[in-house]
């Protein structure tokens, strides 16, 4: 497996191309909340440079049910799940916590309903 943020016609030093996936090691995991972002922070130790990964949440919604987005970023982004570099459980809080937002935000935007009856 080679460098995951290497892309075909990618204009990147060949040292870049050459590192395996191996040689990563996951330092931390950031969360960007509009679009819904999971972003993955590695060290390549061999060259000593940090690297981000991306990985998107654009299906994600306030009733969205978090073990079918883990299964979509599994199937998206298998490098990262199945070497084990990322634990599960710490993206899928990252998700719970991405979906409570998600569901803050749409109970303060909606509208208020008056229970009060207009009398005429």
């Amino acid at each position: 497996m080679y460098a995951p943020f290497v892309k075909p016609g990618d204009k990147v030093r060949k040292d870049a191309c050459d590192m395996s996936f191996a040689d990563f090691q996951p330092k931390r995991l950031a969360l960007a909340y509009d679009p819904p972002v999971i972003v993955i922070e590695y060290l390549v130790p061999s060259t000593g440079k940090l690297y981000h990964h991306k990985m998107r949440l654009r299906q994600l919604t306030a009733d969205s049910n978090i073990d079918d987005m883990m299964d979509y970023l599994e199937k998206r982004h298998p490098l990262y799940f199945t070497t084990r570099k990322v634990s599960k459980n710490q993206v899928r809080d990252l998700v719970r916590r991405m979906k409570y937002r998600l569901q803050s935000d749409a109970s303060k935007k909606a509208p208020q309903v008056s229970t009060v009856a207009n009398k005429f």
